[in-house]
């Protein structure tokens, strides 16, 4: 099968080597008409359909405006690494359920800002590490069953007005030696008292 592209008047295009299949005479788009093509891979028309295969490496350059619109299901399968390179302003826009099932995830970010207006999350198991932290917040609540909190040098606590409601009781140990318990029955003292105001 030959491929013929003259200049000759009009363009003409052959895949035959035969003249008389040419487009002399008529543009592609007098050829193809107004209807919906079901072509694999064709240059040019309208799809109803289009089946990308890709086995090896795939490489998608676009330097100006790239427009994805999936109005159906989605579908992407990454088995290999993932690298995406984006050097200006990106936007996402979503309204449908994302699942995103990964079993180890890496992130190393060096500056990041975000503004979430609502967020729930639901962690099993949450370990951060770091050199520093500062939070801040008009209104805290905190819930849950135990709590356990272990500072090698210090922590300390400022605040207008600290209140400890505690059910069962309420102690405070310092090496272990002076002891302070609050219980409902009464307050218990132990320890060597040097001095009382």
């Amino acid at each position: 099968m030959a491929l013929e592209l003259t200049t000759d008047g009009a363009t003409e295009i052959s895949t035959t080597g035969d003249a008389g299949t040419s487009t002399a005479g008529e543009t592609v788009l007098e050829k193809l008409g107004d209807h919906t093509e079901s072509v694999l891979g064709s240059l040019f028309g309208y799809y109803l359909a289009f089946t990308r295969i890709v086995t090896g490496a795939a490489i998608d350059v676009r330097v100006g405006l790239n427009i994805d619109i999936s109005l159906g299901y989605k579908l992407a399968i990454q088995a290999a690494a993932v690298t995406t390179v984006q050097a200006g302003a990106v936007t996402n826009f979503g309204k449908l359920a994302e699942t995103n099932a990964k079993n180890i995830v890496t992130d190393t970010i060096m500056d990041r800002t975000q503004i979430i207006d609502i967020a729930t999350n639901r962690i099993e198991n949450l370990k951060e590490f770091g050199l520093s932290r500062d939070t801040t917040y008009d209104a805290e609540k905190t819930t849950g069953e135990t709590s356990t909190e272990e500072w090698a040098i210090s922590k300390s606590i400022t605040s207008g007005s600290y209140s400890l409601n505690c059910e069962e009781s309420a102690m405070i140990v310092v090496g272990g030696a002076g002891i302070i318990q609050v219980l409902p029955t009464g307050v218990a003292i132990s320890g060597p008292l040097i001095e009382f105001e």
